[in-house]
């Protein structure tokens, strides 16, 4: 059955560093990530993240437009091809079309209140699509 994370940072109003830091936990522990951003743009901000996230070292990654890399962490946005990887990092606002593809879905939930409804949306598709649901409150990450 595929899994649904859904992390709430309370008091935090940005995802970037909370992205680098559960796409490196994940990849550590041997998965390949797929990180699917709203757009171009937020797409360049998160490979920023990932490439200053740690002083001595950074995350392999690629963007999903880079055909010759087999980076185990691609970033991909709205409209662009999906990437074959074990999780999913969802920053869009709805449910990507490629889900059903991906034993595990990451959606990160910044204190906004639009944001929390559409999270709030994405959570009854997940559960509606029969996802098992998992909720974490993070309520100490430093903001971007």
């Amino acid at each position: 059955m595929p899994q649904a994370d859904f992390y709430v940072l309370n008091g935090v109003r940005k995802s970037g560093r909370f992205t680098a830091s559960i796409t490196s936990k994940a990849w550590l522990h041997g998965n390949s990530v797929y990180i699917i951003a709203k757009d171009a743009h937020q797409a360049e901000v998160i490979d920023d993240f990932l490439w200053t996230y740690h002083d001595i070292s950074f995350l392999p990654h690629s963007k999903i437009d880079d055909v010759d890399s087999k980076s185990p962490v691609t970033i991909g946005w709205s409209g662009s091809d999906s990437a074959d990887a074990d999780i999913i990092i969802n920053l869009t606002d709805s449910v990507p079309d490629c889900v059903k593809n991906y034993k595990r879905i990451i959606e990160i939930i910044i204190d906004d209140p639009d944001e929390k409804n559409r999270g709030r949306q994405r959570y009854k598709v997940y559960r509606d699509m029969g996802f098992e649901m998992k909720n974490h409150n993070i309520d100490s990450f430093k903001d971007d």
